[in-house]
């Protein structure tokens, strides 16, 4: 909250949850109906620039891809302007999904291509 009276001019938050039930309680953890009404009145954008599949919660690759697409639905759906899936095509973190594995599947599913 206190970022939206910042002279910044966009607020961005990550989301990384393994089921629906988890990403309502990201959204109350950082009090979002006030803070959707704090940007509204101070014009700032609202940005998920990082969210992620952990292969630990989706080890099998349709059912990371099917999450990851309806975990950008419910992040657009919430009102944010954009959101960013975290791993393009590295193997720095193991243990998240990247959008190129599985023959670009989750990249294919997110943008349509």
């Amino acid at each position: 909250m206190a970022l939206t009276q910042s002279q910044a001019d966009f607020i961005s938050i990550h989301f990384y949850p393994k089921n629906e039930e988890e990403f309502k309680a990201d959204l109350q953890s950082v009090e979002f109906a006030q803070l959707k009404f704090a940007l509204e009145r101070s014009n700032k954008t609202l940005l998920c620039t990082e969210f992620g599949v952990f292969k630990a919660a989706y080890p099998d690759a349709v059912e990371a891809l099917k999450w990851a697409a309806r975990l950008q639905h419910l992040i657009l759906e919430n009102g944010f302007k954009g959101c960013l899936f975290w791993q393009y095509d590295t193997e720095e973190q193991p243990g998240l999904w990247s959008a190129i594995e599985g023959d670009r599947a989750i990249l294919q599913e997110l943008t349509g291509r």
